[in-house]
């Protein structure tokens, strides 16, 4: 069975519960079990791995799609995209609090979070093409007219539905 996309994520740093729950509910709709997606024959899935940037880690100061690769042991795509502290910084605010354990916390406000899920369906989005370009490039065939079907209406799923609720 092929997994549309699963995604994993790096922090290099706090970890921000915004993230978190995106990455969470992106594999919960891209990446299960319940789905009985077919795209192709060979191909098992294709990967992208959030590289947040942070106090610990610049993962080179860059933006968006970084690294794309055919994993050797898998018919698996995966490709990073890395998330600067500029970017996630625009879209929280730390928590005025007490540090515990020399970790400062962050919060989103709605409108915050509303616009930190377009700037990740984007970045999704944009990997997406890349990844299937990959694939083309490596001679898998696939359903591409199903898979962006499926594709997109998860990606408004992805803006839709609520973030789950983590705990802090």
């Amino acid at each position: 069975m092929f997994r549309m996309i699963g995604f994993g994520v790096q922090f290099a740093g706090n970890e921000l519960r915004i993230i978190s729950q995106c990455h969470v509910l992106l594999n919960k709709i891209f990446y299960n079990d319940d789905a009985q997606w077919v795209y192709s024959e060979k191909l098992k899935a294709l990967d992208i791995i959030f590289r947040v940037s942070g106090k610990n880690w610049n993962f080179d100061g860059e933006e968006g799609p970084v690294r794309i690769k055919k994993s050797r042991s898998v018919d698996e795509i995966e490709m990073d995209f890395v998330i600067p502290i500029a970017i996630w910084e625009s879209y929280t605010t730390p928590i005025k609090a007490k540090l515990v354990d020399k970790i400062i916390r962050y919060d989103v406000t709605a409108s915050q979070q509303n616009e930190f899920r377009v700037y990740v369906a984007n970045a999704v989005r944009e990997c997406f093409v890349l990844l299937k370009d990959k694939a083309k490039k490596l001679k898998y065939k696939m359903n591409e007219e199903k898979l962006d079907a499926d594709f997109d209406a998860g990606i408004k799923r992805f803006l839709t539905e609520e973030l789950p609720d983590l705990p802090q």
